[in-house]
């Protein structure tokens, strides 16, 4: 089974940026993913950003990947 997507939750300071693309990327801590949250990451084609506080989300392409020491970056 191919997964399609990996979600986020991003406060609205951020959200705003991410949604106009101003800001098109999100980077993760990853200290406390499991194996499942990792197979998403690396396997994912769209990431979902959903509005902490309204609950409202936007879905885009993943264009690029990248991992740093414990930080995962996810570009659009």
């Amino acid at each position: 089974m191919e997964i399609e997507t990996i979600d986020f939750k991003s406060i609205p300071t951020f959200w705003g940026v991410e949604k106009e693309s101003m800001k098109n990327n999100t980077a993760r801590f990853t200290d406390d993913w499991n194996q499942h949250r990792w197979n998403r990451f690396w396997n994912a084609k769209d990431v979902v950003m959903e509005n902490t506080e309204t609950g409202e989300f936007f879905v885009r392409k993943i264009t690029h990947r990248c991992v740093y020491k414990n930080v995962a970056i996810i570009s659009w």
